[in-house]
């Protein structure tokens, strides 16, 4: 028997694809995950909403509505 794994890896993946003690960790590549990460991330209008949202908050707050 050799040291050779029974299926292929792909070497741009940093770990094994097995699944972990969290069930999930072998649905997810490195590269997926910095996709995911990627796309989550807000831009200038979900900034501006959130600024818009917050002011209106303090407003109420502070009895301006």
């Amino acid at each position: 028997m050799t040291g050779a794994p029974a299926r292929g890896v792909d070497p741009r993946e940093l770990w094994p694809r097995d699944f972990g003690r969290d069930g999930v960790s072998g649905l997810l590549t490195l590269d997926r995950a910095m996709r995911a990460r990627d796309i989550s991330r807000p831009d200038d209008e979900d900034e501006r909403m959130a600024l818009d949202v917050l002011e209106k908050l303090l407003a109420r707050v502070d009895g301006r509505r």
